[in-house]
């Protein structure tokens, strides 16, 4: 009995210690389960880099219009901001002593004219020297002249506009005393306007000319307009050691 039951003690013991190798304290499921892992290939990638600068919009072109002659003005038709088309009259001088010239000068072409139609009958004929005559005709060269300045002189009176654009500036009034030369309006040409700004000098190797840009705008509540760098500087700032870049915007609206 007592060999019968230690046989039997030995063999549970087997028995435990065979279920618990098996188990090892886990499931089957858990063991044989298989993690995913996915592959990816090494590849080169382009990577954007985004700088942004503070610039001035500016426009494409500005002209400086002023009186070929001196007088006062009589009258202005435009204000700044204004848009102006090509031919559009700006402003007047006033007018009396070039229109008080113009007369005179047609009167003397009158006065020369017909003296040479008088005198030229009488040449043909032969009762006229060819001296005489050629100082006749020399007259009448003259006072065609004197006649042309006269009316370049009252045209000068007016100031026009020599292409369509926006005026700027308006440094003249009614009442105002001009000299030949002084600037009265300034013109500038907006149809193409440049976005200007500076790179500095460890920027400006990676920026070239066609370049795409988007431009913000604070004064229009940010609103962003696309361009392209129309030009790049060659030669840096002294101080700054930066360049210039232009980018051009279409404004036609």
């Amino acid at each position: 009995m007592k060999k019968t039951k230690r046989i039997s003690l030995i063999m549970i013991a087997l028995a435990a210690l065979a279920t618990t190798a098996c188990t090892d304290g886990k499931e089957p499921e858990q063991r044989e389960k298989v993690i995913p892992v996915k592959v990816i290939a090494v590849a080169p990638s382009a990577i954007t880099v985004r700088r942004n600068y503070v610039g001035t919009i500016e426009e494409s072109q500005a002209i400086s219009l002023s009186f070929s002659s001196m007088g006062t003005v009589e009258q202005t038709f435009v204000v700044e901001g204004q848009r102006v088309a090509k031919g559009q009259l700006l402003a007047r001088l006033n007018t009396t002593t070039a229109q008080n010239a113009y007369a005179v000068s047609q009167a003397q072409l009158a006065q020369a004219q017909d003296a040479y139609d008088r005198l030229s009958k009488v040449h043909d004929n032969g009762s006229l020297p060819d001296i005489k005559f050629v100082e006749v005709e020399a007259g009448l060269q003259q006072a065609k002249s004197m006649a042309a300045i006269g009316k370049k002189s009252l045209d000068d009176c007016n100031l026009y506009a020599p292409q369509s654009g926006v005026i700027a500036q308006c440094n003249i009034e009614a009442g105002t005393n001009v000299m030949p030369g002084v600037t009265a309006f300034q013109l500038v040409i907006i149809d193409k306007v440049t976005a200007n700004f500076s790179v500095p000098e460890n920027e400006i190797s990676s920026t070239h000319n066609g370049q795409k840009a988007v431009i913000e705008v604070a004064a229009l509540n940010n609103e962003t307009f696309e361009g392209k760098i129309e030009t790049k500087g060659v030669s840096a700032n002294a101080l700054s050691h930066s360049y210039e870049v232009k980018i051009a915007i279409n404004n036609r609206d």
